[in-house]
């Protein structure tokens, strides 16, 4: 199954607080994901939220299966 492509967007760590799900760090996705995937990218965002008018502090990430 080479070529398989997979996007996450997930709660940083850098997100202050305790509400939510759980925060991820950058190195935690790295450690997780590049033994199975080529890590395109690891990109720090913000997204809309209802609870926060500045916006969440989140990662998305880009990877693509090998082997």
């Amino acid at each position: 199954m080479n070529g398989d492509n997979y996007f996450m967007l997930c709660f940083s760590d850098k997100e202050p607080g305790l509400c939510g799900p759980r925060r991820i760090t950058k190195n935690g996705i790295q450690h997780t994901f590049s033994t199975v995937f080529k890590i395109n990218y690891i990109s720090e965002i913000k997204f809309a939220t209802k609870f926060n008018d500045q916006g969440a502090r989140a990662y998305i990430t880009s990877t693509t299966k090998v082997g």
